[in-house]
């Protein structure tokens, strides 16, 4: 989340990172995240646009070298 707020905008994140808001939807488009998703970010993933089997909130992935050579889409109200 906070690549995408140095990145592209200026205020994102309502809930602070704790996975309630939705405004960090990210898609995965190359590569694979085997990473746990909570019961809570499940509930906020099924409640944003444009959810399906690829989207993740950036501010629950884990910035490690699991995310190496991955590549994800940001998720807004275009697309």
């Amino acid at each position: 989340m906070e690549l995408i707020v140095d990145t592209y905008y200026e205020d994102i994140g309502e809930c602070l990172g704790r996975g309630l808001c939705g405004t960090c939807h990210v898609k995965l488009i190359e590569g694979s995240l085997n990473d746990i998703i909570t019961v809570t970010e499940k509930e906020t993933l099924n409640q944003v646009n444009y959810f399906d089997e690829t989207s993740r909130l950036s501010c629950q992935i884990i910035l490690d070298e699991k995310i190496n050579n991955l590549t994800f889409k940001i998720i807004t109200d275009n697309k």
